[in-house]
């Protein structure tokens, strides 16, 4: 399956309990410090706070940080698909994943927006196997020009997943 769009870990609020967290909101409108985000950096830009792709076509791309936050965490962020998703234009935002080049992962946890239901889902992928954990109610993900959502992820010490999303943000 082709994913034309493949924005993969922009996430820009990510915490473990009120022991430790990572934040990044992009207002000061740099990706490359504090912290830093590696990936295809000359496909993304900032406007107003906001990180915004600008491959001039479809293709997969992505950006990712290093965290060593995984159990007893919260993943929240937000953002707005200006396009119509298929089941081949969609987004993917990897929580963990055990590589750092995200164009090819084999093990790890994600959340896809848009697909050929139009919804927000949750997996985990296992040896390049993804398995639905989490199905989203269908049409969801309905426009084709805008779909801001504001994104939360929780798990905890038993390895409970759970999904929010909001579409009034």
């Amino acid at each position: 399956m082709s994913k034309n769009w493949l924005f993969l870990f922009i996430i820009l609020f990510v915490g473990l309990s009120s022991q430790a967290q990572l934040s990044e909101n992009f207002l000061d409108g740099d990706f490359t410090t504090n912290p830093t985000w590696s990936g295809d950096n000359v496909l993304f830009t900032i406007t107003a706070g906001e990180l915004n792709s600008q491959s001039p076509t479809a293709a997969n791309y992505y950006l990712s940080t290093p965290s060593t936050l995984a159990a007893n965490a919260e993943f929240i962020f937000d953002i707005n698909l200006k396009f119509a998703t298929s089941g081949s234009n969609y987004v993917d935002v990897f929580l963990l994943s055990d590589v750092d080049t995200l164009t090819n992962p084999q093990n790890g946890y994600f959340v896809r927006i848009g697909s050929t239901q139009d919804d927000i889902k949750f997996y985990k992928i296992v040896g390049g196997t993804e398995t639905l954990l989490i199905d989203g109610a269908d049409l969801s993900v309905n426009s084709s020009t805008n779909n801001p959502f504001r994104i939360k992820v929780t798990r905890d010490a038993t390895d409970l997943w759970t999904l929010f999303y909001d579409d009034g943000i």
